[in-house]
């Protein structure tokens, strides 16, 4: 009986502040760097350009097919085409993995604390020399999944928080917190993107 009012009562808590503390895991770091690489990337427009201009090209050469000779040359250039589609996307995950190849040293042994408050957000790791700290100004946009927050402070600088390893506060805090102050744009909206669905938005 007294655990379940002791539930009760740090359910009606009212927090100011959002804490999270997370253990290394690789598939979380992989996850960060991939949504960068798909959705925050310019490569991804500049692939696909790419292939749109070789899809032209293909079929611009199959309609001006006049001579049988012609067929290597259409062969030839549907099979670059294709290809380079399936080329791609295994080429992106392996600049991915390389990345993620590169921090695992320096971070698996570590906890990562992230802190956000009406001020700040804080990150430390006993594997890092120093505090990461951002302030709200700096906060260039956030994008929150399913499973994730992250948090940009430019087109590839950023940090994350898991969901699940939220100690203190929960995510409608941070969404408070980031609405309240976050720079906001010419329409007086803030930079937060949801990508997964729901029912109701955030703000």
């Amino acid at each position: 009986m007294k655990d379940k009012q002791d539930k009760t009562l740090e359910a009606n808590i009212i927090y100011d502040h959002v804490i999270s503390r997370s253990e290394y895991r690789r598939k979380d770091h992989k996850r960060f760097y991939t949504f960068h690489t798909f959705f925050r990337s310019s490569t991804p427009l500049l692939v696909l350009a790419l292939l749109g201009f070789m899809v032209f090209y293909a079929i611009r050469t199959t309609l001006r097919m006049q001579e049988t000779d012609s067929f290597n040359t259409i062969i030839m250039v549907w099979t670059l085409t294709a290809a380079t589609a399936m080329m791609v996307p295994f080429l992106m995950i392996g600049s991915v993995n390389s990345v993620i190849k590169k921090e695992t040293p320096e971070l698996r042994d570590g906890v990562d604390t992230i802190e956000a408050n009406k001020v700040k957000i804080v990150r430390s790791n006993p594997a890092l020399k120093a505090k990461v700290v951002i302030s709200w100004y700096q906060v260039e946009s956030i994008c929150e999944t399913k499973n994730y927050i992250f948090i940009y402070t430019g087109p590839k600088q950023g940090i994350f928080i898991v969901k699940k390893d939220i100690t203190e506060g929960n995510v409608v805090t941070f969404r408070e917190l980031a609405k309240k102050n976050m720079r906001k744009n010419k329409k007086g909206k803030v930079d937060y993107h949801y990508y997964f669905v729901s029912k109701k938005k955030p703000f």
